[in-house]
């Protein structure tokens, strides 16, 4: 097994040998070439290092990648499409649709089952800068983990991504028969990233989420630099907009309403870990502290790790002012479950 370093060069982490056909999950989008030619083709034959110029923690994706590598060795990893060939016709991009499956080397059938979203504006999933490096702390703490990678970059791509995480949800319920953990009886958390942050924003809501879809309640969101304020998206600029109605499909009042998470934070949403820097300039930090003075007004538990000097897209945080994130994380989620 060939570790990378932080000498490895990007081309050559997507291009690994070892990883195989899971290398299209590393940054999953429709249409590969595209956002390749415009996020990361610039630093493509420069070192891991270089990983900084995107905002994403050098550090962590080493981590992330070699986790990965390790688990692959070890055969502890498994891929899941959740969408049957049935469920699937109409609708190509839902064959992709899955849950890529980590655990631990010592089960622990008596924590949550943690489920991960990466972001990527609802382009693409980022599960190299992301999910990954977050999995690797999480399951050395013992929790078995699912990165899901969603439909990205297709009409209404915010209410899809939500239908995804919802059947990907209900899949680990119909599936949790096998050893290492039980849902039904220690139930499950949800984070995500940006994008991501904004999906699992979404399912916490009751209007839209889990409780609309029937599901059993989440012990615990990660929202990790959400935007979950639409009207103040919608308000920002023209192209803050016309994002907003490329994601829904369309700016129609009701629909900005429906999906407008901060008219919907009662005291059924689930508690809240959330991060985020307080130089983000993607996002910004508007988002996460409202989703906290929500949640407080609310009576729901919620803690907001945020950070001066720390922008988007610190992933787990490794090398960043956000350092050890995941790790309270779960002591936050371990006091309620």
């Amino acid at each position: 097994m060939t570790h990378i370093t932080l000498n490895t060069t990007i081309h050559e982490i997507f291009h690994h040998p070892e990883i195989g056909d899971l290398n299209q999950y590393l940054i999953y989008c429709l249409d590969r070439d595209l956002w390749l030619n415009e996020h990361v083709n610039a630093i493509m034959d420069q070192p891991l290092t270089a990983a900084k110029e995107l905002d994403w923690s050098p550090e962590g994706i080493l981590k992330g990648m070699n986790f990965l590598l390790d688990e692959l060795k070890q055969n502890r990893v498994r891929q899941h499409f959740i969408y049957s060939e049935e469920e699937a016709q109409g609708d190509p991009q839902k064959k992709e649709v899955c849950l890529l499956e980590f655990q631990p080397e010592k089960v622990h059938p008596e924590k949550p089952v943690i489920v991960l979203a990466s972001g990527g504006g609802y382009n693409s999933v980022c599960n190299l800068a992301e999910s990954f490096p977050t999995a690797s702390h999480f399951v050395e703490k013992g929790y078995s983990v699912f990165a899901l990678s969603y439909r990205v970059s297709c009409e209404r791509t915010m209410i899809m991504a939500l239908e995804d995480l919802k059947k990907a949800v209900r899949w680990l319920f119909q599936n949790d028969t096998k050893p290492g953990y039980d849902l039904r009886q220690h139930g499950y958390a949800v984070g995500g990233y940006s994008a991501g942050g904004n999906l699992v924003c979404n399912y916490g809501a009751p209007n839209i989420g889990w409780k609309a879809a029937g599901l059993p309640k989440p012990v615990c969101l990660f929202p990790i630099y959400p935007f979950m304020d639409l009207m103040d998206w919608q308000d920002r600029n023209e192209d803050a907009a016309e994002f907003l109605k490329q994601r829904l499909g369309s700016l129609d009042e009701e629909l900005i309403h429906e999906y407008n998470v901060a008219e919907h934070v009662d005291g059924d949403y689930p508690p809240c870990y959330i991060v985020c820097g307080r130089d983000d300039e993607s996002v910004g930090f508007h988002d996460s502290d409202l989703l906290k003075k929500l949640l407080d007004q609310a009576g729901v538990s919620a803690i907001l790790d945020a950070a001066d000097h720390a922008a988007h897209g610190f992933g787990d945080g490794t090398g960043t002012a956000l350092e050890g994130w995941p790790e309270r994380a779960l002591d936050f989620l371990e006091t309620l479950s």
